[in-house]
């Protein structure tokens, strides 16, 4: 009786304790969101869009900004991107400029009755890929087999920040010797996010780089190495940071008083047979 009644007042207590707590949250403000990657041997493009609260209704193609006057300047041109119906809202482009290497560009955005953005990036040297040599081995972890890729640079490598991606091009196996799934899987299959990683100088001559998933013989795969600059690099890995961990990430941007990221990289592709 008398542990019953203990229980009954320990119960009531904390019930009597409880109160609602609410809070007041400021109403979200919307900012402009400018995502636009200088690739070196390309033209131009850029995209400006603004940005929606997690808790409101997500409508992408209204986002898209397409009263905005997005300027493009380089060494010695100053170019105005276009826009057109037929593209999807706030995706501007100029076939006018090709993209250089080792060169500083500059995006200029100007919204109707808003700020204007002003943002400078430089598009890395190209960095030759010599060889690359591939090799299947298992995973002690998980018994699930991965390859590793060296990468041999013509010249060395220096300091700089790079990302990989690879991707499955075509192989001699007939449906019956890959998974089910494999068999609905587009021409080009891809393996990885494209994972940044940076070189220290300890590390140039023999770049060690693990892909996730092992490749079978008869596969071609094709892939692409770029070195990246230092702007892109952080978007990269804040934004990978937020997808793979789920919890909140503040994503680095570089673009004053908005969100997204104006950066540039050079890119080789390398093909592999195994």
């Amino acid at each position: 009786m008398k542990k019953t009644l203990y229980i009954l007042l320990t119960t009531l207590s904390i019930i009597s304790c409880q109160q609602d707590v609410f809070f007041d949250l400021p109403e979200y403000q919307d900012k402009v969101v400018i995502y636009s990657l200088m690739r070196a041997d390309t033209f131009p493009g850029a995209i400006v869009t603004r940005s929606v609260s997690i808790y409101e209704p997500r409508n992408y193609e209204e986002l898209g900004i397409s009263d905005a006057t997005v300027i493009l300047t380089g060494t010695d041109w100053s170019d105005t991107l276009k826009t057109k119906d037929s593209i999807p809202k706030g995706v501007y482009f100029s076939l006018n400029h090709k993209i250089k290497h080792n060169e500083t560009y500059t995006l200029t955005v100007q919204i109707p009755n808003e700020k204007t953005y002003i943002i400078s990036t430089k598009v890395p040297e190209k960095s030759t890929v010599d060889s690359v040599r591939v090799k299947k081995i298992s995973n002690s972890s998980n018994g699930d087999s991965v390859s590793l890729a060296y990468f041999y640079f013509k010249p060395p490598a220096r300091t700089a920040y790079y990302s990989v991606h690879y991707f499955r091009v075509s192989s001699d196996k007939t449906p019956s010797q890959v998974n089910p799934d494999e068999v609905k899987l587009p021409k080009y299959e891809p393996f990885t996010d494209g994972l940044p990683f940076r070189f220290v100088d300890t590390e140039i001559e023999n770049r060690l780089y693990i892909m996730r998933r092992a490749f079978e013989k008869g596969d071609t795969v094709k892939i692409l190495f770029r070195h990246i600059n230092l702007e892109y690099y952080d978007y990269l890995r804040t934004s990978l940071q937020n997808s793979e961990t789920g919890e909140p990430v503040r994503i680095i941007s570089n673009i004053p008083g908005g969100l997204g990221v104006f950066g540039g990289f050079s890119e080789e592709e390398v093909k592999w047979v195994f």
